[in-house]
């Protein structure tokens, strides 16, 4: 497997995303702003609240980004190249290699994800999206269970 791209130096928003991002830490919304959680932490929550939606195509690009390639923790770069992966399902695993790719749908998913944590700002306590929040996970892991799959 040889490494193919070497672009991307961090993680973009769209600008829109960045008065999200600047939303949630003047609110301290869902204890998500930037005195309790590194941008880092941010970003994947994003991303997992995204996940399960159509990517939004990065346009209007925060000219700052939002997290320097260096600061990126090793949590979030392993989520970015799961969902990078699972997208990929059977296909060539070497496109896992192409990191530009992978930045680029874990800001899209996150372009998302940030539009869908407006949405749940302007309609829902963070007190009442933690309890919707972990029906979900409820959801999930009992269908996950019920068709058999491998217990977490």
């Amino acid at each position: 497997m040889e490494l193919k791209s070497k672009h991307p130096d961090r993680i973009n928003i769209s600008k829109r995303a960045r008065e999200i991002v600047d939303k949630i830490d003047k609110a301290k919304y869902f204890g998500l702003q930037d005195s309790a959680v590194s941008r880092s932490e941010l970003f994947s929550f994003a991303m997992a609240v995204g996940v399960d939606t159509v990517p939004t195509k990065l346009e209007n690009i925060y000219s700052g980004g939002l997290v320097l390639e260096k600061s990126i923790d090793s949590r979030t770069k392993a989520l970015m190249y799961a969902l990078f992966i699972n997208r990929l399902g059977d296909g060539d695993l070497d496109e896992m290699t192409k990191k530009d790719q992978v930045y680029s749908l874990a800001q899209e998913y996150a372009n998302t994800g940030f539009e869908i944590m407006e949405d749940y700002m302007g309609r829902k306590k963070d007190s009442e999206l933690i309890w919707e929040l972990l029906e979900d996970l409820d959801l999930q892991y009992r269908t996950q269970v019920m068709q058999g799959g491998t217990r977490l």
